[in-house]
């Protein structure tokens, strides 16, 4: 229900046309807009790296 909220963080090594990108979005009643960030912004999360 529209009282609850509900992130949504979709990390995308190559996924339906996003290279190295994290997808978020959240939803309070309604989705928003997508927000992307490239995973080159962020040293700490890789493919093939540990996530802590």
């Amino acid at each position: 229900d529209s009282n609850n909220l509900c992130l949504s963080f979709n990390p995308r090594f190559d996924m339906h046309g996003d290279i190295n990108t994290i997808v978020c979005n959240s939803k309070g009643g309604a989705w928003g807009a997508e927000q992307r960030l490239n995973l080159e912004a962020i040293e700490y999360l890789a493919a093939d790296g540990d996530f802590k």
